[in-house]
């Protein structure tokens, strides 16, 4: 009995001593560990984050690792959310403003396609309407905002704050209500100028409805006249001035294409003059313009070069003799003097031609006029805001533009070849015309 004893407590005192041992060899190697990395300088607290991995993450094998990281990206894939391939697109935002019963609604209606009834009146507006359209030709979208004409509600609704720094403010009158067009003088504008209603980099456009001709009571020279008064009284160096027959669909459409299409050229103008300074790559250009919104096609149906189409012939124009240097014309008047001519013009090296016709260059007819560009006997200036005015010797030719950009874009390099330096398009300058 005591032999067994003995034995017993000699094998629990070796394998006392063996545990003893193994924690004194775990220790010597914790020891090594700590100090091979002081040695390696990663500092105490490095050394023993270390020495924790390698206790507690012990090494796995390759195969392991790879399917613990494919698990993970699957597992974080499904939490994450879905990505849309998102396409910007370029975005005009457009603010109607006028009196109550003018037509604005209708004018929404029209351009939604919604059907209209000849003579019932839509319900009023109670505060604002949105209306959003796209115009499917320059792919551009169209955010249109219409405040309400009650006046109680303009005390916290104003342009200003319907939309974000609109492009276009229209101020709607109809013809066939005089005091509509007052009020655009006695209300809109001190009101829109007192209390900073309209940005300063917003274009203001005086629209006029017409419902039925044979109502008007509203000429076109007294609305062109508010259109000045209320340019002065703004401060601006023009106010638009237009007029819609809200009766046909469209009308309203090309209304709305016109308005978008002329602010997009601006923006646009405004863009690749500032990618031209820089000296931008065609790869940097294209990035740019479809971050802008700008499609391809709107893009290079809207090139300005090279420089030809569509200008208006007004040098037997009697309207602008009224016109001093420097005077507004009125771009967007909706119809040209008796006198003018509508032609085709290009810019062929040194020589500006005119043709009758488009139909004439794909025959190859001769231009019906045809003037060679020399710094000894040309001038050329800006006349009416819009005009090019070119004179040679004695004759005088004044060209209408379809815009006001392009107006310049020609005038910039009509100018570069009287200044006799080489042209190119990286020479012509741009104007800097404000967006909002």
């Amino acid at each position: 009995m005591k032999r067994r004893t003995s034995n017993t407590a000699s094998r629990a005192a070796s394998e006392k001593g063996k545990r003893s041992s193994l924690r004194g060899a775990s220790s010597n190697a914790e020891a090594k560990t700590l100090g091979a990395a002081q040695r390696r300088g990663s500092g105490a607290d490095n050394a023993k984050n270390e020495l924790v991995v390698s206790v507690e993450r012990p090494a796995r094998s390759t195969q392991q690792a790879g399917v613990d990281v494919a698990k993970s990206a699957e597992i974080e894939r499904k939490s994450s959310p879905k990505r849309l391939n998102y396409v910007p697109k370029f975005t005009v935002r457009i603010v109607l403003a006028g009196d109550c019963g003018v037509g604005k609604s209708a004018l929404l209606s029209r351009l939604r396609g919604d059907p209209v009834l000849l003579g019932h009146a839509p319900q009023p507006t109670i505060g604002a309407a949105f209306c959003r359209y796209r115009m499917k030709e320059s792919d551009i979208d169209l955010k249109i905002v219409e405040l309400s004409g009650h006046r109680a509600f303009h005390q916290k609704l104003c342009p200003a704050t319907l939309s974000k720094k609109p492009d276009i403010v229209g101020l709607v009158y109809n013809v066939s209500d005089p005091s509509s067009l007052e009020s655009m003088r006695t209300y809109w504008g001190p009101r829109s100028l007192n209390e900073k209603w309209i940005p300063e980099q917003t274009r203001i456009m005086l629209i006029g409805i017409v419902d039925d001709a044979r109502s008007r009571e509203v000429n076109i020279d007294a609305a062109k006249k508010t259109a000045s008064g209320l340019a002065r009284a703004l401060k601006r160096k023009q106010v638009d001035f237009t007029e819609v027959e809200s009766s046909k669909d469209g009308n309203v459409v090309d209304l709305f294409t016109t308005i978008g299409n002329g602010v997009a050229l601006r923006m646009l103008t405004q863009v690749t003059g500032q990618l031209k300074k820089v000296n931008a790559s065609a790869l940097q250009t294209k990035a740019m313009l479809r971050k802008t919104g700008f499609s391809e096609e709107f893009t290079s149906r809207n090139k300005l070069e090279p420089l030809c189409g569509f200008m208006t012939d007004r040098s037997d124009d009697p309207e602008l003799e009224e016109l001093l240097d420097g005077e507004e014309d009125d771009e967007d008047d909706g119809a040209e003097s008796a006198s003018s001519t509508k032609r085709w013009v290009e810019l062929r090296g040194d020589h500006l031609v005119a043709f009758a016709s488009l139909k004439d260059v794909k025959n190859g007819a001769l231009p019906a006029c045809d003037i060679e560009i020399r710094p000894d006997t040309c001038r050329a200036r800006l006349l009416g805001g819009i005009n090019i005015e070119l004179v040679v010797g004695s004759k005088r030719y004044v060209f209408k533009p379809p815009a006001r950009t392009v107006a310049q874009h020609w005038l910039s390099a009509i100018n570069g070849l009287l200044a006799n330096a080489p042209m190119t398009v990286e020479d012509i300058q741009e104007p800097d015309i404000p967006h909002s």
